[in-house]
């Protein structure tokens, strides 16, 4: 027996082991490289939003060619004013936590200007003198600010992020409160924006996406416009619809929605309540230190 394992140990020398090789990672492929992984990893971070809701911008770029798309996608399909650039470099890029005490008053004076004061297009050039016939209320200016936060935000809310919304609605209110008195008293503008801030009070970016990836799966998307998402692509998309499939079988995302709740819950209390608004301006107005006395509600 002896003779018989001595044998057999020896016989094992006769199968060397390989040597670890630049083919290890071939022979073994557990052991692949991090740019493998790394690179899954970029793919899997595109796809975290495939059906483009709430997206986010992370660069001052990216906000202006965000905010271009959507002026001249709606009407009146023009190019975005210098007020609207400058609100907009705060707004959409999410790497701005919070809108300064400076920019919101800045936003609010907006409110208190002349067309000629600030330019046709809403600039700081004084052209609008050469034509008269543009107008020259203050109301012009005010118009820019609306059709920005009221029309191309509030109004298309699955188009921005969360901390977007949130920032709207906070400078919404602070414009409300610091404003000129005819540009934010005006009825048509509050009941406008009652019902903009009204659906948001309960937005749950979960329900959201899964009320939006029902409407595509059973072909109910066409019938009109979804929180600002144009219906029709959705349905004509087959990698949307691929990709909401995807989000069904995953059984859906977290709910982000809460800033927006708080903030745009508080900001209906005072649209909706003529009076509230009035006390709260001359609450503004009385703490106003000397501009109190002109009538200035801006700090």
């Amino acid at each position: 027996r002896l003779l018989i394992d001595s044998f057999f140990f020896s016989s094992l020398t006769y199968f060397p082991v390989p040597h670890c090789t630049t083919q290890c990672p071939t022979m073994f492929p557990s052991f692949q490289s991090t740019s493998t992984s790394s690179s899954a990893t970029s793919n899997h971070a595109s796809t975290i939003n495939p059906l483009n809701l709430f997206p986010p911008s992370h660069s001052p770029e990216a906000a202006q060619t965000k905010l271009e798309k959507l002026m001249l996608s709606s009407p009146p399909s023009r190019p975005p004013t210098e007020i609207q650039r400058t609100l907009a470099s705060s707004l959409f890029d999410d790497d701005v936590n919070y809108l300064t005490t400076l920019e919101m008053n800045r936003a609010a004076s907006y409110t208190f200007g002349h067309r000629n004061s600030y330019g046709v297009n809403g600039t700081s050039s004084n052209d609008a003198v050469s034509t008269p016939s543009r107008g020259t209320r203050g109301e012009s200016i005010a118009d820019q600010i609306w059709e920005l936060l009221l029309d191309s935000i509030l109004e298309k809310y699955t188009q921005h992020s969360i901390l977007a919304l949130t920032k709207t609605i906070h400078l919404v209110q602070h414009v409300l409160l610091h404003g000129s008195e005819p540009s934010v008293t005006d009825g048509e503008l509050l009941y406008r924006l009652e019902m903009a801030v009204s659906p948001l009070r309960n937005l749950n970016t979960a329900l959201v996406e899964q009320e939006l990836v029902e409407r595509i799966l059973n072909g109910g998307c066409d019938s009109g416009d979804f929180g600002g998402q144009n219906s029709f692509n959705f349905v004509a998309s087959l990698s949307t619809r691929a990709s909401a499939t995807l989000i069904k079988l995953r059984g859906g995302s977290v709910d982000r929605g809460h800033p927006v709740r708080v903030a745009a819950t508080r900001l209906y209390g005072i649209c909706a309540d003529r009076e509230t608004l009035r006390r709260m301006r001359m609450q503004q107005q009385s703490g106003g230190g000397g501009n109190a006395a002109q009538g200035a509600l801006v700090p």
